[in-house]
């Protein structure tokens, strides 16, 4: 048999792919506007977006879009979506790079992202990594070797590597 295979279409290049799930993807494009799509690669959904609801510009799968552009040319590195959801059943994601960490809600109402305040408490750095822990807290590994532990949008722990140390980023 012959499956039928979709194609998304990016106006810029591809800099980070995202799996969320066995139907949807998020994917990153590539600077200075670094667009944010979040692609349904099927008919069900088990995210918070409404049934049907498609953006206007891509009607073939494109459930929500957003520019990220940067102060100053800051570089995003990755954007990744939690595997658990808010309190109000929102999927939050995760955007960082550069001097950049940016939270954003994927809104179940209207299919659009939403920002979220972090509340860091401290100077921007290079997150050169992350991760969504189980619990909902976000690890974050910095190009200098600190390991910050987000909880409910704000820094619960930091984490240092013992000197003398070396990244490689």
């Amino acid at each position: 048999t012959t499956k039928k295979k979709k194609v998304i279409q990016i106006e810029s290049g591809i800099l980070h792919v995202s799996f969320v799930d066995s139907m949807h993807i998020l994917i990153l494009g590539d600077g200075p506007d670094y667009q944010l799509t979040l692609w349904s690669t099927g008919t069900s959904s088990s995210l918070p977006v409404s049934p049907g609801t498609r953006h206007p510009r891509h009607p073939g799968g494109c459930l929500a879009s957003i520019k990220l552009a940067t102060p100053s040319g800051k570089t995003i590195y990755r954007a990744e979506v939690s595997p658990t959801k808010d309190n109000a059943g929102n999927s939050l994601i995760c955007v960082t790079g550069d001097g950049v960490l940016r939270l954003l809600r994927l809104s179940i109402t209207n299919s659009t992202f939403r920002p979220a305040t972090v509340n860091l408490k401290r100077k921007q750095q290079n997150y050169i990594s992350q991760l969504w822990l189980s619990s909902g807290q976000i690890a974050l590994g910095t190009d200098t070797g600190d390991i910050l532990i987000i909880e409910n949008n704000a820094t619960q722990a930091v984490l240092k590597l013992p000197e003398p140390h070396t990244v490689v980023t």
